[in-house]
């Protein structure tokens, strides 16, 4: 359990370091540096560790890399993806490919997927934060998504692509959007439900600017919406994968499954965080204006998350929605007056997703990321 705190520690001290460099010269070498340690120390983490640190590492990742170092050469690797030999997404293939031609080490390609990973996530940050204010949203991160990457790390990079792309949609810039999510599909198909947002911006943006009668039938209508997707999305994706065939069939564990992965803890937190960004949501109008409009992405989130009660791994697509917490939990702090008062209230919120990290990660065991065992041990 120490080694994650301590790393987690390191890196966002490394990222605060970065972040005052950055406000002062965003083309500062120690701005430079500061931000690879912050990136590189948690990726090492996840290089460094034992298979099966991370559920996935046994089930599909060290799979995957004995399968193309086993290969001799580009053409090989493109005859086995065109005969159709491979079930895991092109992108995700051809970066193991990549890693292949340099070393049959498995925890080489650990510490690359790991390094994409953060990467992603913390440019993103740099370019969604508020004020320029991105270790925080960084340490958000590793608390809460940073554990589960080791697990689900296919999906991860996809999510992280679309975190990393949503400037592009927030600008209406839409190839560039709509390329950044064909990008994440090809690491994980999931990442469809992405293509939505560039939609929803000004959806929403145009009526929160109306007069506030039509904002509350707004809200209402976003709250529909998201119970008419929980409805009816079964005999949706069975048209996409069973009538359109967009998708393939072994994405049918989305529709039917016999258990199911809600986690009641996610669960809870997603339902109390709710209130909190709905009570400053005028706060974010007037000062952070993204803000504003991600806090529908937590009702999306709930809504899309509870899917998975009827089916197993549904609620993953609540993710692409659920990972823009990591931009509204400071703001919430930054709500109140005084540097003493946002210090607390921010040591409150830091303190509580501790103590949720280590209720989910370590004595729960969620993503069986613990005890975490390094590969000389």
């Amino acid at each position: 359990m120490i080694i994650y705190l301590i790393v987690f520690v390191l890196s966002y001290i490394f990222a605060f370091f970065a972040e005052k460099k950055y406000k002062k010269n965003k083309k500062s070498k120690y701005f430079i540096f500061f931000s690879m340690l912050a990136v590189v120390i948690p990726s090492a983490l996840a290089g460094l560790r034992k298979s099966g640190i991370g559920t996935d590492t046994k089930i599909y990742i060290d799979g995957t890399f004995r399968v193309v170092c086993n290969m001799k050469n580009l053409s090989q690797f493109t005859n086995y993806l065109l005969n159709g030999n491979n079930r895991i997404e092109p992108l995700y293939f051809l970066i193991n490919f990549i890693v292949s031609r340099f070393s049959h080490n498995i925890n080489g390609m650990y510490f690359v997927l790991q390094l994409v990973i953060m990467s992603l996530t913390y440019a993103a940050c740099i370019k969604i934060s508020n004020d320029n204010k991105f270790s925080m949203p960084y340490l958000i991160f590793l608390l809460l998504y940073y554990n589960r990457s080791l697990n689900i790390c296919r999906q991860t990079i996809a999510i992280s692509i679309v975190l990393f792309a949503f400037s592009y949609a927030w600008e209406q810039k839409f190839l560039k959007y709509f390329i950044s999510v064909l990008i994440a599909f090809c690491f994980h198909k999931s990442a469809a439900i992405a293509i939505f947002i560039y939609w929803l911006i000004p959806l929403i943006t145009d009526a929160e600017n109306k007069k506030n009668k039509n904002k509350l039938i707004f809200r209402f209508s976003i709250f529909i919406g998201s119970l008419f997707i929980l409805i009816f999305y079964r005999s949706f994706l069975t048209f996409l994968i069973k009538d359109l065939h967009i998708i393939g069939e072994n994405y049918y564990k989305y529709v039917y499954a016999e258990r199911i992965r809600i986690q009641p803890i996610e669960l809870v937190f997603k339902i109390i965080m709710i209130p909190f960004y709905l009570v400053f949501n005028r706060y974010y109008k007037d000062t952070y204006r993204i803000g504003d409009f991600l806090s529908y992405f937590m009702i999306i989130d709930l809504i899309l998350y509870s899917i998975g009660f009827y089916a197993l791994d549904a609620q993953r697509l609540s993710f692409y929605f659920g990972i823009f917490n990591i931009f509204l939990i400071p703001q919430i702090g930054n709500c109140f007056k005084g540097q003493k008062s946002k210090m607390v209230v921010n040591t409150f919120f830091i303190m509580g997703l501790v103590l949720y990290w280590y209720w989910y990660y370590c004595f729960r065991n969620y993503h069986e990321t613990y005890p975490y065992q390094f590969i000389f041990r």
